[in-house]
């Protein structure tokens, strides 16, 4: 099942959907806080018509209620949720709490105001943004925000479905990204400043247009060593945020909890020769990802790593003892169309993949000749020679084809044939 932010939603709150609000006023749903004179602004629904239609929101301090005034102290968690027609949103003094995802997926939401003399939020002039004052998070943005040096946290979901987003300046006085704070966004390119200390999973899941990641020369706990478009960890030598446009270094040994997790334009991956685990929900929710090929470094897979990966055809498994690996609680392919998905390993090592979880549930295994898994070797003779740079560089010049030869072309795994396979190619050929 494509498990998608909305869809998650959805079923986290199907039951809570189908409770009425308490009262609609000048199209703002409510809902009484008991045994108070308060009330908390709800959702209409969660569906694709929460709010449908309305444009400028615009919050009252105070509400009438079957003749009693009543304080409007707080956003519920989801109110506005996927609301494709707010444009504005304007929060009185009253409001004391804003829930989890309250503005997330407004994708038109372009002006967000607080009311000066509210104590807990405020925005500065033409942030467009929410902006915890006790805590310095930014709770909520837009396709309009600027994030200013007021804020030290972006906090978890802040521009959660927002695609109307595709730029964004983090400042140098942000030291924390929160869970998803991207996630679902349109943004193209992203640098994380210096002082950036603690990253959330999922920061840059359904980022489809995400093509460049980069960390400040200055950060001590992170970089981006060798163009990688993505965020290392330096302590652990683990790939923790990544992107379609994602490769990997040669120094790394990890692939990090859900680091490609949601990464829905990804298509293939070739993990290189070095990696030795592959974490939890690693590439999880992939939804795009036909083909993956797992070197034979891998001895530990984390718990659904490739769960709901429903698009893969193939999985190159090259693993020696693929008995000896571990594999959390045996769900790695949790979602994967198994009865269709093409399984291929060393071909004196079917019997043994046959029986062994959780490649057993592969329906179709297919062997290859290990001479014929080294790579470099993109014709499959058995030995790297000129003969396979010759065949990428025709495949650079237009003359070939590289689905011809499945992935064996894509040398390096920057998901694209270049210069860089045909050196690298050579690099295999003199270092024998």
């Amino acid at each position: 099942m494509k498990k998608t932010l909305a869809a998650l939603c959805a079923i986290m709150l199907c039951s809570t959907s189908a409770m009425a609000f308490d009262v609609m006023i000048d199209g703002i749903a409510y809902n009484r806080i008991p045994d108070s004179s308060a009330v908390v602004v709800t959702f209409t629904s969660l569906d694709a018509d929460n709010y449908s239609g309305l444009a400028a929101v615009v919050i009252p301090a105070v509400v009438q209620v079957e003749g009693t005034d009543m304080s409007v102290v707080a956003i519920d968690d989801f109110a506005f949720y996927g609301s494709e027609s707010i444009t504005s949103v304007s929060i009185p003094s009253t409001v004391t709490r804003i829930g989890d995802r309250a503005l997330a997926g407004c994708h038109n939401l372009q002006a967000i105001t607080i009311a000066a003399d509210n104590a807990t939020f405020f925005t500065p002039e033409g942030s467009n943004a929410i902006i915890d004052a006790r805590t310095s998070t930014l709770m909520a943005g837009c396709r309009a925000t600027v994030i200013t040096d007021d804020v030290d946290v972006i906090g978890p979901f802040a521009f959660s479905g927002c695609k109307g987003l595709t730029e964004v300046t983090i400042p140098a006085s942000v030291c924390k990204i929160g869970y998803g704070a991207f996630e679902g966004t349109g943004i193209k390119s992203i640098s994380l400043p210096a002082n950036v200390n603690e990253i959330g999973y999922r920061v840059f899941a359904h980022c489809d247009s995400l093509t460049q990641i980069s960390v400040a020369a200055g950060n001590t706990k992170y970089d981006s060593r060798s163009n990688c478009n993505a965020v290392i960890e330096k302590a652990s030598g683990s790939i923790v945020a990544t992107c379609k446009a994602t490769t990997f270094p040669a120094d790394i040994a990890t692939i990090g909890y859900e680091a490609f997790a949601g990464c829905s334009a990804l298509e293939n991956v070739v993990i290189p020769s070095g990696i030795t685990k592959i974490n939890h929900y690693a590439f999880a929710d992939c939804d795009s990802l036909t083909l993956a090929d797992i070197p034979a470094t891998v001895t530990f897979f984390g718990d659904r790593a490739f769960e709901n990966c429903a698009a893969l055809e193939k999985v190159y498994a090259r693993l020696l003892t693929p008995e000896n690996a571990e594999y959390g609680n045996l769900l790695t392919f949790k979602g994967v169309p198994v009865d269709t998905c093409l399984l291929i390993v060393p071909d004196d090592l079917i019997d043994l993949y046959k029986a062994t979880k959780p490649w057993s549930d592969f329906m179709y295994v297919e062997g290859i000749n290990q001479q014929d898994m080294q790579p470099g070797d993109v014709n499959l003779d058995g030995v790297v020679d000129i003969d396979d740079v010759n065949i990428v560089i025709a495949i650079i010049l237009g003359k070939d084809q590289a689905e011809k030869y499945d992935r064996r072309a894509y040398i390096t795994d920057d998901d694209q044939v270049d210069i860089d396979d045909v050196n690298a190619i050579i690099k295999i050929i003199l270092d024998k």
